[in-house]
């Protein structure tokens, strides 16, 4: 027997029709290629109506492996070759952050004053009740509004000092002006 499309002989047909399995997987290839933008749209799509519980479930599952996680990242971490790549890989991206996206460091440095009681400020902000209800988009945001960029020393201030961290109450200042603002020494002891 023959295949209609590539006119081979004594090939191997599928159940259906009389099309060989390389024929059929070149138009599978073809197809996924043509519509390759429809599919990632599609599962993004799927990604974003299930990202709750997708969440959910990564928390649950690494809830339940904690303890199998740490000690695969310390067996990892134990080899100097590896240990060694992870340090430079830290410092490169601490790097670029530093570099090209510095709204970065002052969005985790809020975070943590608000959310972490271990950090030595929380006292100031946290423990007093200031919420961080903001995402790292908004001090991107802020970050161009107030072309913190051309500052020499960028800070973020809150308008009301009593207020939470949200778009309406936030910009960024001079460092030295926010010092000043609050009464702060800017020496370090």
């Amino acid at each position: 027997m023959k295949c209609n499309r590539c006119k081979k002989k004594n090939v191997e047909f599928p159940k259906q029709g009389r099309i060989c399995k390389a024929c059929i997987q070149k138009e599978k290839k073809q197809y996924y290629l043509d519509n390759a933008d429809r599919f990632k749209k599609k599962a993004r799509k799927r990604y974003i109506e299930n990202r709750e519980d997708l969440i959910i479930k990564q928390r649950i599952y690494a809830l339940n492996h904690k303890a199998e996680a740490k000690g695969r990242s310390e067996r990892w971490i134990k080899n100097p070759k590896n240990r060694v790549k992870a340090i430079l890989r830290a410092k490169k991206h601490y790097e670029d952050t530093k570099k090209n996206r510095r709204w970065v460091l002052h969005f985790r440095g809020a975070r943590m004053r608000c959310n972490n009681p271990k950090h030595d400020r929380y006292k100031n902000y946290g423990n007093r009740g200031i919420k961080f209800l903001m995402t790292e988009n908004d001090f991107k945001i802020l970050w161009f509004r107030d072309k913190a960029y051309l500052m020499v020393k960028p800070s973020i201030d809150r308008i009301d000092s009593d207020g939470h961290y949200k778009m309406s109450n936030c910009r960024f200042i001079e460092h030295k002006k926010n010092t000043r603002r609050y009464g702060h020494s800017d020496r370090i002891v």
